[in-house]
């Protein structure tokens, strides 16, 4: 494994953050097959909204654990299989630029096809309002294509 400085978990984007995995060796071989194979498809957006509220309370990363005002932005996205989920983030002052939250993607459809038929969880059951499984970078992946979608709306000044 290659000695390597960490990057920042959430202040850091989709290919700094697989890079980062590929060079450390965290990143499986079965994992690897699995992002460059079955979730490039997956992955696309066919449509999607954002709330941003303006005055919200955010995460503080310049003091661990505590909160301050600032802007956060909920995101609502359907994928090309019907998947829908939500997703939530804030504008990070430091970086000018927005970031999702520590927290997992959520479904609000019944059916996810991460979960249910990529790694074969809950298949017979309703995912809806549950926690998706997709994991942190693929997260970053479709929170970087909404900013992308909505660039817009979120970089109006």
């Amino acid at each position: 494994m290659n000695e390597q400085e960490p990057i920042h978990l959430y202040l850091s984007r989709y290919r700094e953050h697989l890079q980062y995995l590929r060079d450390t060796g965290q990143e499986t071989p079965g994992w690897r097959e699995l992002r460059d194979e079955d979730l490039p498809g997956f992955l696309q957006i066919t449509d999607s909204t954002i709330e941003i509220k303006e005055s919200d309370v955010v995460r503080d990363l310049a003091r661990e654990g505590s909160w301050k005002p600032g802007s956060s932005i909920s995101m609502q996205m359907q994928l090309k299989d019907g998947t829908v989920y939500i997703m939530h983030g804030y504008f990070v002052e430091d970086k000018k630029d927005w970031y999702p939250n520590e927290n997992p993607v959520v479904h609000k459809s019944n059916n996810c096809g991460f979960c249910q038929s990529i790694i074969g969880l809950g298949k017979d059951g309703n995912v809806k309002e549950e926690f998706c499984m997709l994991p942190l970078p693929e997260k970053k992946y479709l929170f970087e294509e909404m900013l992308n979608r909505h660039r817009e709306d979120l970089y109006h000044s």
